[in-house]
């Protein structure tokens, strides 16, 4: 049994952004989750769908560790019941990217990167201004 999702396989990988954008930290590999869905890699910026995002966190979260497949699905899409192609769709997106993420056999998948190369940035989320509502009186 399959879980829908809003990506299809045959999606293509993101663009990069306008301009390329140096890490400050000299990080190989950082990421923007929140509201950017941001991914740098060696310089370059790219935007990212959410479930690319998902998944690029879980492995800058846990370099050189293996990932099994099922702890990947359950990063991404919340659920373990996932069709194994949209997995590998987006790893193949992200190695294309330039991300070195590797499989190892019967096991999962691992980002081959020291950790000091890969860095996951605070949250972003956009904050709204709270509503203001009149007071009620109570009726008597």
């Amino acid at each position: 049994m399959t879980q829908p999702t809003n990506e299809s396989p045959t999606s293509k990988p993101p663009t990069p952004t306008p301009s390329p954008t140096t890490s400050s930290t000299g990080s190989a590999i950082q990421v923007q989750p929140g509201q950017f869905h941001q991914l740098i890699i060696f310089g370059n910026a790219y935007q990212l769908t959410i479930h690319q995002e998902r998944l690029i966190t879980a492995f800058a979260l846990n370099p050189q560790t293996v990932i099994t497949q099922e702890s990947l699905y359950r990063a991404v899409w919340g659920t373990d019941v996932v069709e194994p192609a949209n997995l590998a769709t987006i790893i193949s997106q992200l190695r294309k990217l330039g991300v070195p993420i590797v499989t190892i056999h019967q096991r999962g998948y691992m980002l081959q990167m020291p950790p000091d190369q890969v860095q996951v940035l605070p949250r972003t989320i956009h904050v709204r201004s709270p509503r203001i509502t009149k007071p009620t009186c109570p009726q008597q």
